[in-house]
């Protein structure tokens, strides 16, 4: 077998196990003997990359502002191949950036981002098609706001120098 790094062959059987896509060669030869001159018989196989299953992306529809990174996306395995999976914002950069690797969402502003997420092809398998998704980021609510004396007594006019403060936390 030549492009035994495509694949092997028991010579037993004449089974051929594939190991990745490419061309690999078999030559079956019979000995001669006391009548026979020796001969051999040969065929050339293409192993082509299968397509990848879809992927199955779970992800919700609107997450809320937030500075600090998130887990948003979870991808199922889909068995097929090694390739590496990775994220990119293909629009609305400006509400939001995307570990590349990771995929986790760090929010700018509040907005919607559409994010792309590919799984690259290896030895055996064509790239997957993208998976393309589209998240709204909601604004978050402010966290407690309120004066401090939230009810304050009468003041009367050139009381403290017509001053008068409560501050807001």
């Amino acid at each position: 077998i030549s492009g035994s790094s495509v694949a092997t062959i028991d010579e037993n059987t004449g089974k051929v196990t594939f190991i990745k896509a490419g061309d690999v060669t078999v030559v079956a030869k019979k000995e001669a003997d006391g009548n026979y001159l020796e001969t051999t018989a040969t065929y050339t196989l293409k192993i082509e990359k299968s397509n990848q299953q879809p992927l199955n992306v779970t992800h919700p529809a609107e997450i809320t502002y937030n500075p600090d990174a998130q887990d948003v996306f979870s991808v199922a395995n889909n068995n097929c191949g090694n390739g590496e999976i990775t994220y990119s914002i293909i629009e609305g950069s400006e509400c939001a950036t995307i570990d590349s690797n990771t995929g986790k969402v760090t929010t700018e502003k509040a907005g919607t981002i559409k994010v792309q997420i590919d799984k690259a092809g290896d030895d055996g398998y064509n790239a997957a098609t993208p998976y393309v998704a589209t998240i709204v980021i909601n604004k978050a609510a402010q966290k407690d706001f309120a004066f401090a004396d939230k009810d304050p007594d009468d003041v009367t006019y050139n009381d403290n120098n017509n001053k008068f403060s409560n501050v807001v936390s």
